[in-house]
């Protein structure tokens, strides 16, 4: 029988769902139905997982999908202290349990925005896949700063060439220390960010909210920030024509700076608009 056959049955039909939620090469794989269940050449394990139902709207907020689990199950766990950096991507696959051809069919593809913890509980706000297309409004104002992201294909300021690499010293809360945290001439790590290799095929990042020093406060920590730890530093930039002459990057400056900072259209005496 086909999937659709299955769905149309009025006695063979037994829908469940198969849950996969990865980062990197991580995957925590879970299913509705009692028992494992073998999809492919994985396992999903059986828990107590449901989500609300999927929604179609013009309102981006009405789209978001709620997927509920047992606080007691390891993907709540990479949520419990830190969330991870990268994107936690989910794929929702219906498959009828008697269908001895495995005819699955993907029925919802997005990733989780937020977790919220209820008492034994966990519910992941999840936001489908092409929501991240339908953001209107404009990217770039007439403005003094630069808007462009450092390091990204717009700002063309090559990382390597100021990346300081030095293993972790000492960690106390947000604060981590090393003699190697030593910025390149003329420039600040403030703004800037940390990364890491997090072991599950992605890179762990934070971004560096102040420096004393060679001790460097990150915006939030993490389980593996600890002492002899390699990471990588990156200086930041204040989007300024002048911090971005320091990165011998002018010429990619995507800001403004010659806007005058009077008002033409004040209509004073002084500054007569006609």
């Amino acid at each position: 029988m086909t999937f659709q056959a299955y769905e149309n049955s009025a006695a063979k039909g037994e829908p469940i769902l198969l849950f996969d939620f990865s980062i990197g090469i991580a995957h925590w794989r879970y299913t509705t139905a009692d028992r494992p269940i073998h999809y492919g050449a994985v396992t999903f394990d059986p828990v107590s997982i449901s989500r609300s139902a999927p929604k179609q709207s013009q309102d981006i907020r009405q789209q978001i999908m709620t997927v509920t689990v047992p606080r007691s199950v390891d993907l709540a766990n990479m949520f419990a202290q830190y969330p991870p950096a990268g994107d936690m991507l989910l794929t929702v696959t219906m498959l009828h349990y008697e269908d001895p051809d495995q005819q699955g069919v993907v029925d919802w593809v997005g990733r989780v925005i937020s977790p919220t913890w209820k008492g034994s509980t966990v519910e992941f706000q999840c936001e489908p896949v092409y929501t991240s297309v339908q953001t209107t409004g404009l990217r770039r104002r007439w403005g003094l700063n630069c808007p462009h992201v450092l390091y990204g294909p717009a700002c063309t300021v090559n990382p390597t060439l100021f990346r300081v690499t030095a293993a972790i010293q000492a960690v106390s809360g947000f604060d981590v220390s090393s003699a190697g945290f030593v910025a390149p001439a003329g420039l600040s790590f403030v703004g800037g960010f940390i990364e890491w290799d997090s072991g599950m095929g992605y890179t762990e990042r934070r971004t560096v909210d102040g420096v004393s020093g060679t001790t460097l406060t990150v915006a939030y920590g993490s389980p593996q920030l600890v002492p002899g730890l390699s990471v990588n530093v990156y200086p930041g930039c204040n989007r300024t024509l002048g911090d971005c002459q320091k990165f011998g990057n002018n010429l990619s400056f995507g800001g403004q700076p010659n806007i005058p900072t009077k008002n033409p259209m004040d209509g004073s005496l002084a500054n007569p608009v006609y």
